[in-house]
């Protein structure tokens, strides 16, 4: 029992999820192409993933529980997935993988599924559906990514645009992001 507590600390010390600024992100946080060719001149937002929610949607089920699809378009969750021995409450965000995810595969949350995911605690859920080689889907359940995450990695890259100029300051000080080191 001692082994698998050290192993769950350390598994849990080296999660981390990288924070990339994208001040044009649609909040919604869903993966969506646009379909302009319908003929009346009105954009139709299609999402590509449901697949994959059916999918998420189907286990469930089997492991005993009664999901509900929520709107595709709503920020935060795409499944409500009720225990009805428990009466637990699961919200799902599905991240759909047309290859089996590994390596430096990437799955991203949007601010809106990280903040739903710090609101909501334990019962937030991301499920990673994989395509198999042999065409199936998998489905990877993680208990909430975001309280999970040992640490949070800013790319200098990435985050030196936003840091607050330094421009100003008297004495030789230096500053980032507005404090003074």
């Amino acid at each position: 029992m001692a082994k698998q507590k050290a192993l769950v600390r350390e598994l849990r010390g080296s999660l981390k999820g990288e924070i990339v600024p994208d001040p044009a992100e649609d909040d919604t946080g869903e993966d969506t192409m646009t379909d302009e060719g319908n003929g009346d001149g009105d954009e139709v937002r299609l999402l590509g993933d449901e697949e994959y929610r059916e999918a998420a949607a189907q286990y469930e089920i089997e492991a005993g529980r009664e999901p509900e699809l929520g709107d595709p378009h709503q920020a935060g969750w795409d499944i409500r997935s009720t225990d009805p021995k428990t009466q637990e409450v699961r919200l799902i965000e599905v991240k759909g993988r047309g290859r089996p995810w590994n390596g430096d595969e990437v799955v991203e949350l949007s601010g809106a599924q990280i903040r739903k995911a710090f609101e909501t605690e334990n019962s937030w859920y991301l499920y990673v559906v994989e395509k198999t080689d042999e065409g199936r889907h998998r489905v990877l359940p993680i208990e909430n990514p975001v309280r999970l995450a040992g640490k949070w990695i800013l790319c200098g890259e990435s985050w030196r645009m936003v840091a607050e100029s330094s421009e100003g300051l008297g004495d030789g000080a230096e500053s980032v992001g507005g404090a003074e080191r």
